[in-house]
């Protein structure tokens, strides 16, 4: 169907200042009608703050724990490789497998530093209960 100034959509000229208006009204009427504030929607906005104001708490708990048993897991294997030096150094152990043994439990303390790290759980386990607090607070305003 062609439009009344006789050229179809996809040939106008780029730079019609008249139908990027007309579009620009049309798009700018279609968001308003996309984001209109609704009782529905400010209840179902009220429900999911409720539900997470709830969540949270649990789930920086969570996090804040797997966190810290990877740091303590970290720290006994290092611990450890430390201890397993004094043997060593003694002599007591064939040198091969000496050398395997503290590369292998000090790699092992390496690894478990970097996934608390990589997950990042301290800082989620932080970012948990301030967002609970910021959940309580919108709470309270309704």
């Amino acid at each position: 169907m062609t439009p009344p100034d006789g050229v179809p959509a996809g040939r106008k000229a780029v730079g019609d200042p008249a139908a990027e208006d007309q579009e620009a009204t049309v798009d700018a009427v279609e968001a308003e009608q996309e984001t209109d504030v609704t009782l529905a929607r400010l209840l179902i906005c009220l429900e999911s703050a409720a539900y997470w104001y709830d969540k949270m708490p649990a789930y920086a708990d969570a996090e804040r724990r797997a966190g810290n048993r990877w740091a303590i897991g970290s720290g006994a294997l290092a611990a450890l490789t430390g201890l397993a030096i004094w043997p060593l150094i003694t002599e007591q152990a064939p040198p091969l497998v000496a050398g395997i043994v503290v590369s292998g439990v000090a790699f092992a303390s390496a690894i478990c530093a970097l996934v608390s790290k990589v997950n990042r759980y301290t800082e989620m386990a932080e970012r948990g209960q301030e967002l609970a607090g910021l959940y309580g607070q919108s709470l309270e305003r309704v």
